[in-house]
């Protein structure tokens, strides 16, 4: 019997020397599945960064642009503006002397008549000349919203 006592702790020792061995091997083919996947998620999340670095750039050069058209529609616009003032000047001082001269015209009935229309005709020019840089301005925000908004 002492050679089945023998036989069961080698057998034992066997089953004990294979089971440990299938663990080793097992714990191998997980630790490189592991490392596969690592890999995996690392060119995954590297490749997502790259496209999201990708699309920033894009997205900070439409918004560049967008601000860039706004500014020179706003320099054009004040060119414009500046040339209105001109216009406006001359046509003031054409008024003007339109006024200072209708008072000696025979057909005038009254001076205070030509002032107020002349009055009147300043105080329209100069509300005209606000609200159309006004309308200009938001005009020019809007569409700089809208050439800068993601596409």
């Amino acid at each position: 019997m002492q050679g089945f006592g023998l036989i069961k702790i080698v057998a034992l020792v066997a089953a004990l020397l294979g089971a440990s061995g299938a663990w080793q091997i097992q714990s191998w083919r997980y630790n490189a599945r592991i490392q596969s996947m690592q890999a995996e998620f690392t060119k995954t999340v590297a490749a997502a960064e790259r496209d999201a670095q990708e699309q920033e750039r894009r997205l900070n050069s439409q918004i560049q642009e967008a601000r860039d058209a706004a500014a020179k529609r706003e320099q054009d616009l004040r060119r414009d503006s500046d040339t209105l003032r001109t216009e406006l000047d001359g046509l003031r001082n054409e008024a003007a002397d339109a006024g200072r001269k209708l008072p000696n015209h025979p057909a005038c009935p009254s001076s205070a008549r030509a002032a107020t229309a002349l009055k009147l005709f300043e105080q329209c020019a100069v509300e005209y000349e606000e609200m159309a840089r006004h309308a200009q301005g938001h005009a020019n925000d809007s569409l700089m919203l809208q050439e800068a908004w993601p596409k």
